[in-house]
């Protein structure tokens, strides 16, 4: 990536990751009643919440460490999904939405000067 903040990487962590999980989350009533798969989401979002940190400590670089910790707080995501928190998982999916892409402007701002 050549630019500080690519229009590319603000869509795809913006829109289309959290349009996966929004598509998921609308259809969590359909596979509601799969109790192997509400162990697998705590399952996967713990793992990819505890990898995510652990890569992201290590990180100096300030596109990645924000690609880091957006991977951390999906993962808080997967796992509220895997509690049957639906309406949190929800909240917390917005607010990391709105939160990442003002991050990724800030950061731009930071890193062209």
């Amino acid at each position: 990536m050549e630019a500080p903040v690519p229009i590319s990487s603000q869509l795809h962590s913006s829109t289309l990751v959290i349009i996966g999980f929004y598509v998921y989350l609308r259809l969590l009533p359909l596979h509601s009643f799969l109790m192997w798969e509400r162990s697998y989401l705590i399952i996967v979002g713990g793992v990819t919440i505890v990898g995510a940190s652990i890569l992201g400590y290590f990180q100096e670089d300030g596109k990645r460490l924000l690609a880091c910790s957006t991977a951390s707080q999906l993962g808080y995501v997967i796992v509220g999904l895997g509690l049957g928190l639906e309406g949190e998982a929800l909240a917390l999916l917005a607010f990391a939405c709105c939160n990442k892409a003002y991050t990724f402007i800030w950061l731009g701002i930071l890193m062209s000067r």
